[in-house]
């Protein structure tokens, strides 16, 4: 099982620009960094190439894997792995206490999809920031899918929405 990790920007899901985010905003930040890296043991993050190149190098006390068409790579730094699917993807992750996919927008889309996807943890961004010419969007919730369960400002420019798969 996993969960997906992300922020959107209110007004239109933007979720990247040339290759960042849109926005610099410590609130969303800080909740990333204690979800993702809040265990006894140690986490996993899974990503796209995109993200990780955004990110610039492994994140701390998580087992990082990157999601690469080029999974022949072989990384010589700790908890650093690169995988070419999804779910060989979440069999390298199998030591972790949880498991969180971080983006970007086709990893994003796969994982909404997937089976063993179980929570998603989204932050509605509406720091001011231009975002009319994004080029990456995080995908519609269907609600048919997954339903919300809970709802909170943590910032004032930042609201939390937990969505909880419908199991069927």
């Amino acid at each position: 099982m996993f969960d997906i990790i992300a922020a959107a920007h209110i007004s239109n899901n933007a979720i990247g620009k040339n290759g960042a985010l849109p926005w610099k905003n410590s609130a969303d930040m800080k909740y990333f960094r204690e979800l993702t890296s809040n265990t006894s043991k140690i986490n996993a993050v899974i990503m796209g190439r995109k993200t990780y190149d955004s990110i610039g190098a492994p994140l701390k006390n998580r087992i990082n894997v990157v999601l690469t068409r080029d999974a022949a790579n072989k990384s010589t730094i700790p908890n650093l792995f690169f995988q070419s699917s999804l779910d060989a993807a979440l069999n390298a992750t199998t030591n972790a206490e949880n498991v969180f996919v971080i983006g970007g927008e086709s990893v994003y889309k796969e994982a909404l999809n997937h089976p063993q996807c179980r929570n998603i943890y989204l932050n509605l961004i509406s720091t001011k920031c231009d975002v009319n010419d994004a080029d990456a969007f995080f995908p519609t919730i269907d609600p048919a899918k997954y339903k919300l369960l809970s709802e909170k400002l943590i910032a004032s420019d930042v609201l939390n929405r937990v969505y909880e798969k419908i199991i069927e």
